[in-house]
């Protein structure tokens, strides 16, 4: 790849990260104004869907000479989730290039994918590859809290847009290092969400005279229920791509993986992960693929401080594999806390899978063994959701594919929504090499 390119590509990316789309409130309108004068002056094709005020989406298309060949899908998301700045070693948001990275919020997730999509059109259209299908890019909104304004607007109010038979998408192909082995891992499934709240209820009263230890207090009550969801893991599920990925990684490391898979220590296999794995954040993503899980992360109680509220609620993100239903996973909470509590749906999605045993997906996992020789592109799924789960309700099959190259004491799952976000610049090269590469191959004649 010639210099002016990666030169480029980087200016690009810096610009990008300078942006402030934080979600919430979004204002990803003015990343989407950024590229809309990139690809104007490419001549390249594209529309801007305004979902709300400032909420901004733009889909790019260049067409090739068959159409009627499904398309093939590049999907970037613009929003960024908040950040403390006083923990950040560099500003967030001037895209410095220190300790052989750049560095800045969205540099993981996901600007990077954003410029390898922008410049896959861009050299499609300067190079006048032939096309054996159209080539989109969606560059959406609002990811980071669910979609709304985003991907699933697009899916719901414009599917002719985006419809198409394969996407690359975010969370996949990055260096995992296990023992003197390097994976690649593709995503070809996400968990779905429910998020929910609990309530707990008591008499009210006076904060002066407390109920005691024989009376109750919802508050106390609802301490009761975090302690047991903190506590216990949900049932295990057997998933066979999270166990196969499981399996793949920890033949490099030192432990019995198979044992747990097994379900030979089930009783405290969660634990034993903590303990026997070296890498501690490894262990938490394995737990949390064989699980649906639940975590508590906010609470609403009281108005005042001299009153004892006969009403409190702890709201809890809770995770759903795919091929678990909501009835499933509520009926193990519910095992869980018992029958003395209220639990109310706020909000919830699918998981989604897509099989790995197709061209598309053949073709990926070449593209990167190619690039790096010795490595190897395995399937899995992730915990969290990505716009994966809207395209799904178009058919659209979605692979995880933004590659990046790390070394071994960077670690991909520390990256995102964290502070000191940032990406390796070789990695970022080598990822933007690797994926226009693989969007040659999946759509070029």
């Amino acid at each position: 790849m010639n210099d002016i390119l990666l030169k480029e590509s980087l200016q690009h990316f810096q610009n990008l990260l300078r942006l402030k789309t934080i979600n919430p409130p979004g204002d990803e309108i003015i990343a989407i104004q950024y590229i809309s004068e990139i690809l104007k002056k490419e001549g390249i094709d594209f529309q801007v869907i305004e979902s709300a005020p400032g909420r901004a989406n733009l889909v790019a298309r260049l067409k090739s000479q068959n159409p009627e060949a499904p398309p093939l899908l590049l999907s970037s998301h613009v929003d960024v989730v908040p950040v403390d700045e006083k923990k950040w070693k560099y500003p967030p948001f001037e895209a410095q290039i220190q300790e052989g990275c750049v560095w800045g919020r969205g540099a993981i997730d996901m600007k990077h994918m954003a410029v390898y999509c922008m410049m896959a059109l861009i050299e499609t259209k300067r190079k006048n590859l032939p096309l054996k299908r159209d080539l989109i890019w969606a560059a959406v909104a609002d990811e980071e809290a669910g979609g709304d304004f985003g991907s699933k607007f697009l899916a719901e109010n414009h599917p002719e847009l985006i419809r198409a038979e394969y996407a690359l998408n975010e969370s996949g192909a990055f260096t995992i290092h296990s023992g003197s082995k390097r994976f690649y891992p593709i995503q070809i499934g996400e968990k779905g969400f429910v998020w929910f709240k609990i309530k707990a209820f008591s008499e009210g009263g006076h904060g002066s005279m407390p109920h005691g230890p024989h009376g109750s207090n919802s508050i106390v009550n609802l301490a009761e229920v975090i302690q047991k969801i903190h506590k216990k893991y949900l049932p295990r599920h057997e998933h066979p791509v999270a166990e196969s990925f499981i399996l793949s990684l920890a033949s490099g490391l030192a432990f019995p993986a198979s044992l747990f898979l097994k379900g030979i220590t089930k009783p405290s296999y969660g634990d034993l992960f903590l303990k026997l794995l070296p890498d501690r954040e490894a262990a938490k993503f394995f737990i949390a693929i064989l699980h649906n899980t639940a975590c508590p992360t906010m609470l609403e109680a009281g108005q005042k401080i001299n009153v004892i509220p006969s009403e409190a609620a702890v709201l809890v993100d809770g995770r759903v594999l795919p091929g678990s239903s909501r009835e499933e996973f509520l009926k193990e909470v519910r095992a869980l806390i018992g029958p003395d509590y209220e639990i109310e749906i706020m909000k919830e999605s699918a998981g989604v899978e897509t099989s790995s045993d197709t061209p598309a997906f053949r073709t990926l996992k070449k593209v990167i063994e190619e690039k790096d020789p010795g490595s190897e592109a395995i399937p899995y799924i992730i915990a969290g959701f990505t716009d994966a789960t809207h395209y799904h309700k178009l058919g659209i099959k979605t692979y995880g594919f933004s590659p990046v190259k790390l070394p071994k004491d960077i670690v991909f799952s520390k990256l995102y929504h964290n502070h000191n976000e940032r990406i390796p610049l070789d990695g970022f090269y080598w990822g933007l090499e690797t994926f226009l590469e693989a969007v040659k191959r999946l759509s070029s004649a």
